[in-house]
């Protein structure tokens, strides 16, 4: 097994299998999480309590995990949402471009 990448909500695992295997891998499980096994979809199986673990076929396989949950992708829209209408009320204030007499 060989550790690729290892950074928050990101793995890549490159593993060798002579038989069909279990990959646990010590970060706590949330449906949030997806797998790919050689760039097709597998499923993150909640192993041991709170780990998650992908079956892995006999041969070389590279195994991707990225953490994204439903949450993730709606308050991305939620603040573009609000950072867009922050933009309008501004222009419409006029500011910054129109200054105040004092």
């Amino acid at each position: 097994m060989n550790w690729v990448a290892d950074e928050p909500g990101n793995l890549l695992i490159e593993v060798k299998s002579s038989t069909l295997q279990l990959l646990v891998v010590g970060e706590s499980y949330h449906s949030g999480w997806q797998a790919r096994v050689d760039n097709q979809p597998a499923s993150v199986l909640r192993t041991d309590g709170d780990f998650m673990g992908v079956v892995i076929a006999p041969g070389d396989h590279e195994i991707t995990l990225k953490f994204q949950p439903e949450s993730l992708h709606y308050g991305r829209l939620a603040s573009g949402f609000g950072l867009s209408l922050l933009v309008v009320v501004m222009a419409a204030a006029g500011w910054p471009w129109r200054r105040r007499n004092d």
